[in-house]
């Protein structure tokens, strides 16, 4: 980086600026692989063009194919982008109830995602249909739970301190 002042008390001629991380949304629908992705940062007010989309592709797909498998893998998601994800889901549910097949891969890093875990956990209430939570430590499939066997899967992702709202 390069500043060059003349003077202190006025403003810098030249200043260059660190490169920024790519804060994006990525969604790839690959339908030879009845499979779609859903990766990155999930906050912008750009992105309800893109999952109003993609909400309209998966139920016109799973109308004619029986089979999907879609991947969340979220740096950072909003309430915005939790009301998308539960039209798919019931989407998926739908085509569940009509014989087809669905899979939910949900991808956390367990060392700093507490937050994201939990809301896939919350999710994962809601599915009829396979749902799995991926982490760096453990791999866990949450297809028809109950109340217990969450607790006990939030007991081994965030340890055994946290507060469910399942519990008592």
């Amino acid at each position: 980086m390069s500043v060059q002042l003349q003077n202190q008390n006025r403003i810098p001629k030249r200043v260059v600026a660190l490169p920024r991380a790519k804060k994006e949304l990525r969604i790839s629908f690959d339908t030879k692989l009845k499979f779609i992705e859903v990766k990155g940062w999930s906050v912008a007010d750009r992105i309800i063009p893109m999952y109003e989309r993609l909400v309209k592709n998966i139920n016109m797909y799973l109308e004619n194919s029986d089979n999907l498998i879609v991947s969340f893998n979220y740096e950072m998601l909003n309430t915005t982008t939790i009301k998308y994800i539960l039209s798919i889901i019931k989407a998926i549910n739908k085509a569940h109830r009509l014989g087809k097949s669905g899979k939910i891969y949900w991808k956390v890093n367990a060392n700093r995602d507490d937050a994201m875990a939990e809301a896939a956990l919350d999710l994962s209430m809601m599915c009829d249909f396979e749902f799995q939570i991926i982490t760096e430590s453990a791999k866990i499939n949450t297809k028809a739970v109950n109340d217990t066997q969450v607790i006990e899967h939030r007991k081994l992702l965030f340890g055994l301190h946290t507060k469910s709202r399942l519990a008592a």
